[in-house]
């Protein structure tokens, strides 16, 4: 898994949290 893409992912959970 590349890095950047790990960062998408994790930017996409808080974005996740954020929005419950």
């Amino acid at each position: 898994v590349s890095p950047h893409i790990r960062a998408a992912i994790q930017d996409a959970i808080r974005q996740h949290r954020a929005q419950r």
